[in-house]
């Protein structure tokens, strides 16, 4: 999610009918409900949130130039490409599709992703919660993990993948 956000925020993509910037896509997506486990991405995500709040888009630089030491660092990390695509393979009559040409469905697929992860956290923390609660609130917790479960679900279904468990 950083990455694209990183990479791709200033970028439009297509979202019924309407072309909107990466970055309005994930922050809106994502905003309120996740926070992220390292601080130095979290600091990323909420930069990025308030500047578009202000009506900013905030490209890369912002951030490789940061204040923040780990964050640039962090920064500069991400954005590394490891490897590029030779450009002899068109030569050779051989296209590749890059993230850029999927970039919607890419975004898409690590939203619901990390969606589906943070889901399992909390079903985690209920099933714990399970062994230490009275008989009484038991109920209403095998009910929230039942609607975490439908959630997860459809998120997957979304995603194209099926749950065994």
């Amino acid at each position: 999610i950083i990455r694209f956000l990183l990479q791709y925020s200033d970028k439009k993509i297509k979202i019924e009918k309407h072309d909107i910037y990466v970055a309005q896509f994930i922050i809106t997506e994502l905003n309120q409900e996740i926070m992220f486990s390292n601080p130095n991405y979290q600091i990323i995500f909420d930069a990025y949130s308030d500047a578009l709040e202000q009506g900013e888009l905030l490209k890369q630089n912002f951030f490789t130039n940061h204040k923040n030491p780990q964050v640039s660092s962090i920064t500069a990390d991400i954005i590394t490409k490891p490897y590029l695509m030779s450009s002899r393979w068109k030569d050779h009559g051989i296209y590749t599709e890059t993230e850029e040409m999927k970039l919607k469905d890419a975004i898409e697929a690590a939203i619901y992703s990390l969606k589906i992860a943070k889901i399992d956290e909390l079903i985690q923390e209920k099933n714990q919660q399970l062994s230490h609660v009275s008989t009484d609130k038991e109920l209403d917790i095998l009910s929230e993990i039942n609607e975490l479960s439908m959630l997860k679900k459809d998120i997957s279904k979304r995603l194209g993948r099926t749950i065994l468990r």
